[in-house]
Formats: C-alpha cells, sequence, structure tokens
C-alpha cells in the first residue's frame, strides 16, 4: 500500500468531523442548559438520550438515501445546514431556554423540550455523514467500509469530548464555543465542495456571514448593561452583575400655592446623574463652617 493511499481522503474528514461536532455540542449542551435547568443526572440523562435518539434517526434516514444520494457535495451541504442552525442557537438559544423553563412540567422532564428543539436538529443531521461516508469509502467489503467508518466517527467524537471538556469550557465563553464549532462545519463543507459546485460555495459565503452577524448580535453588550464580569469555570458560568443604589431627594420647589405650605418635588437620581449645582451646594455646605450660636438670654430676675 502506497503513503498516499493511507492518506485520509474526504469522506473520512468529514465522519471525522460529525464526530468531534456531534459529541462537542453534547458536552456544551450540558452547560447551555444548565442556568434553566442545573445539571442534574436528569438533564445529562435528558442530553444523552436526545443526542442518541437524533443520531440514530440520522443513520437511519441517511442509510435509506445513500444508495442513491451519497455524495461529497451533499454531504457538504448537511454541514452547512448544521452551521447555520448553530448560528441560530447562538442568537436564539437564551432566550429559548427561558421561555421553556415555564413550561408546566414535571421537574424531571422540564428540560426536555429545551433540549429536544435546540439539539435534535443538528445531531440528527449530523448523523447522514457516516451512512454518505460509508457509501463513498472504498473498501474491499460492506464490512470493512462500516468498520473504517465507525473508528473515523468514534476518534472523532473522543477528541470533540476531551477538546470540548478540558481545552474549551474552562477558558472560553459558551458563545465562542459554539461559533468555533460551526467555524469548524463550514471549514468540512469547503474542504468537501468541487470546484465547480457554485451552489455549495455560495452556501459557504452565506453560512459564515450567517455566523459571523449571530455572534456579534449576542456578544453585544446594550448601554445600561448591569454584568460587569462574565467567565466560565470548570463548574458553571459565572456572572457579576453591579446593582446601582437609587437615592429619593425630596427637593422644595421654589413656586408654592398661596395660602398653603411649599409644594415638595420627588426626584429619583443615582450618584451618576445627581445635578453639578446640588452636588456642589452639598459640598459647601459640609466645609461651611457653623456659625456660634450666642448664649439663650436670661429672663431678668
Amino acid at each position: 500500500m502506497d503513503a498516499t493511499e493511507r492518506l485520509p481522503t474526504r469522506p473520512d474528514t468529514a465522519v471525522f468531523v460529525s464526530g468531534v461536532a456531534s459529541m462537542g455540542l453534547e458536552i456544551l449542551a450540558g452547560r447551555i442548559v444548565a442556568p434553566q435547568f442545573g445539571s442534574s443526572i436528569y438533564t445529562w440523562g435528558t442530553i444523552i438520550g436526545v443526542f442518541l435518539a437524533a443520531l440514530s434517526y440520522g443513520y437511519h434516514r441517511g442509510g435509506r438515501l445513500a444508495a442513491s444520494r451519497a455524495s461529497t457535495g451533499r454531504m457538504a451541504r448537511v454541514f452547512l445546514f448544521t452551521a447555520a442552525y448553530v448560528a441560530g442557537l447562538i442568537l436564539l438559544g437564551d432566550p429559548f431556554l427561558r421561555a421553556s423553563a415555564r413550561v408546566p412540567l414535571p421537574s424531571r422532564l422540564a428540560s426536555l423540550p429545551a433540549v429536544v428543539v435546540l439539539f435534535g436538529p443538528p445531531t440528527y443531521l449530523l448523523g447522514y455523514v457516516s451512512p454518505y461516508a460509508a457509501e463513498l469509502v472504498e473498501a474491499e467489503s460492506t464490512g470493512g467500509a462500516s468498520g473504517h467508518v465507525y473508528a473515523l466517527g468514534t476518534v472523532g467524537s473522543i477528541v470533540g469530548a476531551f477538546a470540548t471538556t478540558f481545552a474549551l469550557i474552562p477558558y472560553v465563553g459558551v458563545t465562542l464555543i459554539e461559533s468555533i464549532f460551526g467555524v469548524v462545519l463550514i471549514g468540512a463543507a469547503l474542504g468537501l465542495a468541487d470546484r465547480e459546485d457554485t451552489a455549495t460555495w455560495s452556501g459557504v459565503f452565506a453560512a459564515l456571514v450567517l455566523l459571523m452577524l449571530a455572534f456579534s448580535l449576542a456578544t453585544y453588550t446594550p448601554v445600561g448593561d448591569r454584568n460587569v464580569y462574565h467567565t466560565q469555570t470548570a463548574y458553571q458560568d459565572l456572572r457579576v452583575a453591579d446593582d446601582h443604589p437609587i437615592e429619593l431627594h425630596h427637593l422644595a420647589s421654589p413656586a408654592a400655592p398661596r395660602g398653603g405650605a411649599p409644594r415638595a418635588r420627588e426626584a429619583t437620581t443615582t450618584p451618576a446623574t445627581r445635578p453639578a449645582s446640588l452636588r456642589a451646594r452639598r459640598t459647601d455646605n459640609r466645609e461651611r463652617p457653623q456659625r456660634e450660636r450666642a448664649p439663650p438670654a436670661h429672663d431678668a430676675p
């Protein structure tokens, strides 16, 4: 066997990347849903079950279509659709999690709708890759092709699990990790595309723009945001928010109604919004020495 024959082919690379992405998203799913549903055994059981169900259904559908539709171009489009869904996950994942947390379900099943909607479709799409690759791999027998594909997919899953757990989550934010997976998926589609396949090249450009837009909107910090620090730890997502104190001042109005007491005017201010004249007046009052009071006059005996 020549050295060139031992080099990985494009279907081999596709299977490896699909394993990395599927297991990486599975590990990341636990971190994404934890702020709303916790990280109990029920949450993790739901995540594992949904991922296995979606992969098995993708394997089934992909296997039925592989004989007539398997091609590197179709595998490239599978990666592009998955990357586009990851972009939607970046942009709409948190609002959907907050909304699904209000669904009246038993606590053990509370995370099921969110996990199914957010992670079921991309995992299902990645399930198409292995049957397509098994159809395209040049092997002496069906068993040899299947074993080759299973081995590559498993190695990719191992790499995705360890890389996400030890190299990404403790040091990188969830949004950036999702974007990294999206870029990896787009890169896999780019490697599978033929030069004359203009549809796939257009899809690569569109998916990349969508991913960049989703990342920009997700990381945009609006004016007045109270989060002063945000990081990932080995255990959970950590946010520090600053709750500014509110001061209530009662100021006497210079114009008062006839025959009545001066009207009071309420103003809710913070130290940053307090008028400069008021700050100066209060400072002058503090620095002005108090006048000596004359002793009280005593009545004559």
